[in-house]
């Protein structure tokens, strides 16, 4: 089957879902092509459901799903959906780095640079180091701030284009409440 986001990968998995309605991969991957078309992020969401509830171990599913989420900027649901990843599946990077995202977003570096220390078991991760980097920053750690910027571009000179992030509110303070 095909996987890219042509219509004629989308029409192999559904009919690949006609032919079984229980085929929670199919779904999954339907999901994934939708997912790339920021207008088809509802469907995309709502396959990424299916496939959770034909098969809730598939914790790709929710992070794709959160993915989606993220697009359509709905922190809330994307915050779940990631916390129910990791809560299952501790190492999955691919979760500790969106949810480092989100962190970062609204402000709270303190666990976004918790995420993307988990998130960056791969030292190769330019876009986790790039952005735990400017957590650091904002929370106050610039030499270490420095450090993670340094190596994100020696990898990609062009990570900063490459990550969508806002620099969000001012930071919040260590202390926790």
């Amino acid at each position: 089957m095909r996987t890219s986001s042509s219509p004629t990968g989308r029409s192999d998995f559904t009919q690949a879902i006609k032919l079984d309605r229980a085929y929670a991969s199919a779904y999954f991957n339907r999901g994934s092509v939708e997912a790339d078309d920021k207008d088809q992020l509802d469907k995309a969401i709502a396959d990424f459901s299916t496939a959770i509830k034909l098969d809730p171990s598939n914790m790709d599913a929710y992070v794709s799903r959160a993915v989606a989420y993220i697009r359509k900027n709905n922190t809330a649901a994307a915050l779940a959906d990631l916390t129910t990843a990791i809560g299952t599946t501790p190492d999955l990077e691919r979760a500790h780095f969106y949810r480092g995202i989100l962190h970062f977003n609204t402000g709270d570096d303190v666990d976004a640079v918790a995420d993307f220390n988990k998130a960056i078991l791969d030292p190769q991760d330019a876009k986790a180091l790039y952005v735990r980097g400017l957590a650091k920053r904002r929370n106050g750690d610039v030499t270490n701030s420095d450090a993670d910027v340094a190596a994100a571009k020696a990898l990609d000179p062009d990570v900063e284009n490459q990550v969508q992030i806002r620099h969000g509110p001012p930071p919040r303070s260590n202390v926790r409440h």
